[in-house]
């Protein structure tokens, strides 16, 4: 294989918060040239929230190209679906112009989408989602055992989220997430390898209470009562 045909690789960077991801894609990215930037991070899709979300600034985003960030209003919603979508379009773009993407952020769950793929859920119904919300969770759990009893003990009584979520998925679909599940790749995609920025623990404690001070001193309290 020519190295013109070689198959496209596109970095995934991850890691806990306050670990550092942002500062090292920003370094990798000035070493290596012609890379830009997609955010991960399901916070900084959000407009308005710039320091309790640790955004980069408006200087980084002029040096290096970022993609994804600031595309939605408070109270829109951002699914795994749309997020991958919406990636893989930034990442044919930024390719046509001979550039790299590097894919940063600490939301797991859209990583999961871009690197195995998304299962073909229906989408959520408001009225539906109200109903099984108004269920305790021991009943929620009885009901998600009855229909899809792997969901059930997967999941667990204590998050309340996807049991719902479980639920609405069979009600609607008539199939059990167990059974949806099963359209996600098992293997990653080799297009897209994960690197984890970690670090240890007193030294992340640290990094955090040094974060927390700084977002105080930089306005936290004001851009939350906006």
């Amino acid at each position: 294989m020519t190295a013109s045909a070689a198959p496209s690789v596109t970095a995934l960077l991850t890691g806990p918060t306050a670990s550092g991801k942002t500062a090292t894609a920003l370094e990798f990215a000035r070493l290596h040239g012609r890379i830009e930037i997609i955010n991960a991070d399901s916070l900084l899709f959000y407009r308005d929230a710039d320091i309790g979300t640790a955004k980069p600034t408006s200087a980084e985003r002029a040096e290096i190209p970022h993609h994804l960030i600031d595309i939605r209003n408070p109270g829109e919603r951002m699914t795994a679906g749309e997020f991958r979508t919406l990636a893989l379009e930034c990442i044919r773009e930024i390719e046509a112009r001979g550039r790299r993407a590097l894919v940063v952020g600490g939301s797991g769950f859209y990583l999961k989408g871009l690197r195995h793929g998304i299962w073909d859920a229906p989408a959520a119904d408001p009225a539906l989602r109200a109903e099984l919300e108004k269920l305790d969770s021991a009943a929620l759990t009885q009901e998600l055992l009855a229909v899809d009893p792997e969901s059930a003990k997967r999941i667990g009584p204590g998050d309340r989220y996807r049991l719902v979520r479980a639920l609405e998925i069979h009600r609607l679909s008539g199939k059990t997430a167990t059974v949806l599940r099963a359209q996600e790749s098992p293997a990653p995609d080799r297009r897209f390898p994960l690197f984890v920025v970690d670090r240890m623990e007193d030294e992340m404690e640290s990094r955090i209470q040094a974060r927390t001070r700084a977002m105080l001193r930089d306005g936290l309290l004001e851009e939350t009562a906006k």
